[in-house]
């Protein structure tokens, strides 16, 4: 969780930077780098550098940003401002998914939508795992999908 947040603040000062910039984001940080930086941070601005070798709009002023960015710890105010991310389904929970995927792809059908449209399967395993309904469903979705999907959950 700690990570996530911390992969969270990177990415937004590399959005921030690549608009000021006017470069692609991925010339100033690509994601893997990124996640590395996130799971080991650099002890130090030279090991920034070897490891950000080949970043094309990652400069020395943008490098030095980036690693006092990556010295203080994750604050608990950005713990709380990240979204956990759900589990992936197991067991019960995978054979409730292919149900409530069967039942969408035929509500789709009589909506003649196409079923991603009417929901995304990251949404539905979200759902699954998490039993709560997502704000993505609300709306009229929400009418269509509810008591069908509800009535799907495990346990």
């Amino acid at each position: 969780r700690t990570q996530q947040a911390l992969l969270r603040r990177i990415l937004l000062w590399r959005d921030r930077s690549a608009r000021t910039l006017d470069r692609p984001r991925p010339w100033l940080l690509e994601d893997a780098l990124a996640m590395s930086l996130a799971q080991q941070p650099p002890a130090s601005l030279a090991e920034l550098d070897q490891r950000s070798r080949g970043q094309r709009a990652l400069r020395s002023p943008q490098r030095a940003e980036l690693f006092e960015l990556l010295a203080p710890p994750v604050s608990d105010e950005e713990l709380a401002s990240t979204a956990s991310i759900p589990a992936v389904p197991q067991g019960e929970a995978k054979k409730a998914l292919g149900a409530m995927k069967q039942r969408i792809d035929q509500r789709a059908t009589e909506l003649d939508l196409p079923p991603g449209l009417l929901c995304p399967r990251k949404v539905l395993e979200e759902y699954v795992v998490t039993a709560e309904w997502p704000d993505f469903l609300d709306g009229w979705r929400r009418s269509v999908l509810h008591d069908e999907l509800s009535a799907l959950l495990p346990g």
